[in-house]
């Protein structure tokens, strides 16, 4: 796994292009907050593997300190995102993408496992 520091701004630029594509392309609307915060999750997870093992509220604050905002807009915007893509997502590609990987609470995945299964499809570190 490469770290921050490791990765080119070329390969930054064309890694923010996979997450936006997967992440528009799974149903997040990209004009809600949830969508910038959902893949700053990603980036976290896909250069800090110890992310994966921090709790939700940790997540959740991390991202608000570094988008200046606070953690409950953060969590809501983020819930908010993952249950409209699971209602208006495309959910034969959210099955190609997580098969059953995804745990549903409340009637939407959670998103932590969301960002998770992402960043591993996309992990850098990987060889191809």
């Amino acid at each position: 796994m490469k770290s921050v520091a490791e990765v080119s701004d070329i390969e930054r630029k064309e890694l923010n292009v996979k997450v936006s594509k997967i992440v528009a392309q799974i149903g997040v609307p990209e004009h809600l907050r949830g969508y910038m915060y959902i893949k700053e999750a990603i980036f976290m997870m896909l250069f800090d593997k110890d992310t994966v093992t921090k709790s939700n509220d940790t997540l959740y604050q991390e991202i608000a300190t570094r988008c200046n905002t606070t953690k409950r807009r953060v969590e809501q915007a983020m819930i908010r995102a993952t249950e409209l893509m699971w209602i208006i997502g495309d959910m034969d590609f959210i099955n190609e993408m997580f098969g059953n990987k995804l745990s549903v609470r409340n009637g939407s995945p959670i998103t932590k496992e969301f960002a998770k299964n992402i960043s591993n499809k996309l992990d850098i570190g990987a060889e191809e």
